[in-house]
Order: C-alpha cells, then structure tokens, then sequence
C-alpha cells in the first residue's frame, strides 16, 4: 500500500470513529438521538393503519395484513451520524400470532416493519420506533454482524446490534417517556408524583424498575441486569434522564421557597447588624462577612433551621447538592444576589 494510501486509509477510519462519536449524543448509552416530532407522527400513522387493517381483518381470513407502501408511510429522518435527511419506509402490519415480532428491519428493501398489534402496549410500541431506526442507521453506517441463526431470547438481546438497538433505542426511550409523563406531573403541583421524582432523583435505577412491572419489559431488563456492562449503562442513563426532565421540574417547586427562606434570613442578618449598636456582637459581624465571601453559607445556614422545624424541607439539601444539578448553580446565584443587595448595604452601615 502506497503512503498516499495509507493516509487515506487511516482518515477514512478516524472520521468514521468521529462520526459515530459525536452521532451518540443521547444519555450515555451509545444511543442515537431522534426528532421527537417525526417519532410521534410514525406513532400516529400507525395508530391510523391499524384501523385499517382491523376493518380488512374483519373482511377476509387471513393471518396477517399490510398496508401498501406510499407517501403516507414514508417518513422524513435527520441522519444522526451525518446530519443529512432520507426517507424511510415503514410498514404497517397487523400479525396476531403470539411470537410475531413488534417491529422488524430488512437492510436489503431499507425498509421499517411495524406490528400494529402491539399498539396495545403503548410504552414498549412507542419505543420500538427508535429501536428500529437504530437498527438501520446502525447497519448504514457501521459494521455490523446480521448472521442469524435459532437462538432463544437471552442469546438474541445479547448481540452486539441488539443490545444497541434495545438499550440505546427501547429502553431509553422508555424510561424518556416515562421520566417526561412524571416532570409533567410535578409541574402540575401533584403530591404523588413529588414524591416518585424526589425518590428517582435520590435512587435512579427506580426508573428502570419501574418498567419491570410491565411483562413486556421485564425479561429484557431482567437480562441486561445480569450483565455489569449493561447495568452500568442502564444506571448512566436513568441518571442522565432523571436530571434532564425530573430534577428541573422538581427545582421549579423548591426554587421560590428557598428563595423566599434566604431573604427573611438575609433580612434578619441585615436588621441585628444595623440595630446592634455598640452592643453588636463580633461574631455577627463576622458571620455576616463570611456571607459576603460565601453566599452558599446563607443558604447552608436557612436549611439548618428547616432541619429543626420542618423535616420534609431537610430533603432540599440533598437535592440542591446533586452532582450536576442546575438547583445548586441557581442557588448560589441567589444567595449572592441576596448577600449583595441586602447584606452588604448593612455592613457598610454598620460602619458609619
């Protein structure tokens, strides 16, 4: 191989790697990230073919019906590895057989296949979706192993492609959808739903044992959790998911009580320190300083407080404390501002 060969070889290879590096930009699973908009509206045809197919079941005996491929089963999707758009395919069908499967790609016609009996199940359908499409993507862009042979379901959701497809694909979009229903939840002032988000956000891998009650999830999750790979995947990527949807919702609640706690405190700092006197405390002052350098003390000091009359408020500093959590930026982003104006102004009056 010449050297020009070579150099070309080799930056054929590192730009694949790169694409396929920056294509997993979903929770830390090496899952592909699909438009939300065009998932739903594959959801909605589907919905739309299976009254169809129901009707033509009705009429004739066959086993197994399909609606013909045309401009309302193709769909627009952005390419995750090279940001381009094509067209795919996907057909509808309707197979009532017990082992028939949810969903199916076929790399030689490109084309998707969905069984609308499964609409049933609406979370492992939904989900399906983008398994699929990692199925495809997959298989455009990398090399992947298609030899198939009579496995039982341990050894299929093994595979290399399938456990991408089903980790990246199903159950992260699983655990989406159900982290995104609970967010909505709390913002609607739900007790319950409070509760479930503080305890995911304290204990991910709650998310995922939450689709375990489901039969249909269950066995797969149950496999995965028997690999250490896998289950460090699962974990990363419930964590990724709650801090994303349920921990922001949770903020909304907490952030304008906390808010409300570092002012009254701030205002009670300010109004000793400004009536003190001659008689003023030294460690007053000095505490008041050290809010000035550290503003977190401010809140650090309002959540003690909490601790002793209001034992559901001690949970906040767990919260405000999560790695990674905006609540913690945004709070000590405050309590600088409230440190600032009211604070400060007193120390400074202090001195007159």
């Amino acid at each position: 191989m010449s050297q020009q060969l070579l150099k070309s070889f080799i930056a054929e290879i590192v730009q694949q790697q790169l694409n396929e590096i920056t294509a997993r930009t979903g929770s830390r699973t090496g899952g592909f990230e699909f438009d939300s908009a065009v998932k739903n509206r594959i959801y909605q045809q589907a919905v739309k073919a299976k009254q169809e197919l129901q009707a033509k079941a009705k009429a004739q005996t066959d086993k197994i019906f399909r609606i013909e491929l045309d401009r309302k089963s193709r769909f627009k999707i952005k390419d995750p590895v090279t940001g381009e758009y094509v067209y795919i395919f996907f057909q509808f069908f309707l197979d009532t057989n017990k082992k028939a499967p949810t969903g199916w790609y076929d790399p030689i016609t490109k084309v998707i296949g969905l069984n609308v009996v499964d609409l049933d199940y609406d979370l492992w359908f939904k989900s399906s979706i983008p398994h699929e499409l990692t199925h495809f993507f997959n298989i455009e862009h990398f090399k992947v192993d298609l030899t198939t042979d009579d496995e039982d379901y341990e050894k299929y959701a093994l595979r290399p492609h399938e456990k991408s497809a089903f980790l990246g694909g199903t159950l992260v979009s699983a655990m989406e959808m159900e982290a995104e229903k609970i967010a909505k939840e709390i913002k609607s002032k739900s007790q319950v739903a409070k509760k479930l988000g503080e305890n995911l956000a304290a204990k991910p891998h709650r998310l995922y044992e939450r689709l375990r009650n489901q039969k249909i999830f269950s066995r797969l999750i149950n496999i995965y959790m028997e690999d250490p790979q896998m289950l460090r995947s699962l974990n990363k990527a419930a964590y990724d998911i709650i801090q994303k949807n349920i921990v922001p919702a949770l903020e909304e609640l907490r952030l304008p009580l906390i808010t409300s706690g570092m002012k009254g405190l701030a205002k009670e700092i300010a109004k000793e320190i400004t009536a003190g006197g001659p008689g003023m405390k030294e460690s007053d002052l000095a505490f008041a300083n050290k809010i000035i350098k550290h503003p977190w003390l401010l809140y650090k000091t309002w959540i003690k407080r909490q601790e002793k009359t209001d034992d559901s408020k001690s949970t906040l500093d767990f919260y405000a404390k999560i790695p990674n959590s905006l609540l913690a930026a945004k709070v000590n982003s405050i309590a600088q501002e409230i440190a600032a104006k009211i604070i400060k102004p007193a120390l400074y009056l202090s001195k007159i």
